[in-house]
């Protein structure tokens, strides 16, 4: 393995610029210490989730006061909703200096990183490996942070895309570099790892197990230049709503059944944001609000509605030049449905080919055949964990729509992409798995 071996080109460029290492680590500082406040002051048991409720509030006060906020610079709203959490989580704490604690993090966190700026953002040796980033995620990214999210969709690189992990390339570019304009610096990507570290941390596993688990995750993702690149040294979108979208998964069981409920309301706003993520991610977070709803009679799962109606609203009387889908043009969600059930103008062997992208990937194959066997072997046994379950379900339905696009309507464009789309899952694949692994342990 390339761990093993050296070649790993992410470590190799740190191990050139050992002053990187001292970086990062003050950067994860300042995210690990504002998600320990935002948990202990909410009571979440959860370092993840507490970090993704900090980032994704940037994104809803922007999305809930765009009218307010449309000529507002998104530097300001930054700041603004950073002051609004140190502000919060004093009041909550009950402890007047935790204000200028967090206040002095951001400062001192953006002293350092600007103090080694020079270094930080020489990308001379780094290697894009997609087209997609500089002709579309970094323009995206660069809109949000040097206007504000409002400019970004009016003037929508993509027509119809929607925003939320440009946004949060943007944010966390502005928390760790507020006082320049937006470029891609390697840092920012690369602390998406330890953002993946928070979920493994969080596994109700013994101690153990979580540092085979950490191990696990760093050799899968570092051994591959390719999902390095995607993961944690780029601007592509799966790193980021991996993430999110394994987070809020892992924290669902304890919001099911409570209706009405502050904790569970705010759970399901945050959760709903992920309609502005990516494609399948998006749709597979409508779907699981519906399973919810009818399964539970949960209203707070009604909050996609919501959120989707007041984003109509937007896009016919706000938001000028953001129209249709621009990947769905030429066809729609019924003509596509119609050829699906009349065999009509499909393209059946693209299945393989995206079967062939995916073993190309010697370690991700392996990863999602244990996976496949560890599932079907507990659903042979009947078990009953709704989490597990909720995971297995999105997995499936994950590959459904992503054999159905290319079999549909993709049939001759870019099947290389599949492989990404498939991984957007990954870190549920992978924290699944721990947890199958860790109660076979247990019973044993």
């Amino acid at each position: 393995m390339k761990v093993v071996l050296g070649e790993i080109l992410l470590l190799n460029y740190y191990q050139q610029n050992k002053i990187m290492v001292v970086i990062v680590v003050t950067n994860s500082i300042f995210y690990i210490y504002l998600s320990y406040q935002i948990n202990s002051a909410l009571k979440l048991k959860s370092f993840s989730l507490s970090l993704v409720y900090f980032l994704s509030s940037f994104f809803i006060v922007d999305f809930l006061f765009l009218i307010i906020f449309k000529n507002v610079l998104f530097k300001y709203v930054v700041i603004i909703v950073y002051l609004t959490w140190s502000v919060l989580l004093s009041f909550l704490k009950k402890n007047k200096m935790l204000f200028l604690k967090v206040t002095a993090l951001f400062v001192v966190n953006n002293f350092i990183n600007q103090k080694f700026y020079e270094t930080l953002s020489n990308v001379s040796y780094y290697q894009e490996l997609n087209t997609d980033v500089p002709l579309q995620w970094f323009k995206l990214a660069d809109l949000i942070s040097t206007n504000n999210y409002y400019f970004a969709l009016s003037n929508n690189v993509i027509e119809g895309q929607t925003l939320l992990i440009s946004y949060l390339q943007a944010l966390i570019f502005n928390l760790n570099f507020y006082s320049y304009d937006f470029e891609f610096i390697r840092i920012n990507a690369n602390i998406v790892l330890v953002f993946i570290a928070m979920l493994v941390y969080d596994l109700k596993i013994s101690n153990r197990n979580k540092i085979i688990g950490f191990l696990g995750l760093f050799s899968i993702i570092l051994n591959s230049d390719w999902l390095t690149y995607l993961f944690i040294d780029s601007l592509m979108l799966e790193g980021i709503v991996g993430f999110i979208f394994a987070t809020f998964l892992l924290n669902l069981k304890q919001h099911t059944k409570q209706n009405l409920r502050p904790r569970s309301l705010i759970f399901f706003a945050f959760f709903s944001s992920l309609l502005f993520s990516k494609q399948f991610v998006s749709l597979l977070t409508i779907l699981l609000f519906v399973y919810i709803f009818i399964k539970y009679k949960n209203v707070n799962s009604l909050m996609i509605p919501i959120l989707y109606s007041i984003d109509y609203f937007y896009n016919k009387y706000v938001i000028l030049g953001n129209g249709e889908f621009e990947l769905l043009k030429g066809t729609s969600i019924t003509e596509l449905l119609t050829n699906l059930f009349l065999f009509r103008n499909l393209k059946i062997s693209n299945i393989m080919e995206i079967i062939k992208q995916l073993l190309i990937d010697k370690p991700v194959s392996y990863l999602l055949l244990l996976f496949i066997i560890l599932n079907l072997f507990r659903l042979i046994n009947k078990s009953k964990n709704e989490e597990l379950n909720l995971i297995f379900a999105s997995v499936v339905i994950n590959f459904v729509l992503i054999f159905s696009l290319y079999v549909l309507w993709w049939q001759d464009f870019g099947i290389q992409s599949s492989f990404r789309y498939i991984l957007n899952l990954f870190n549920l694949l992978y924290l699944s798995t721990i947890i199958h692994l860790d109660s076979i342990e247990k019973k044993t």
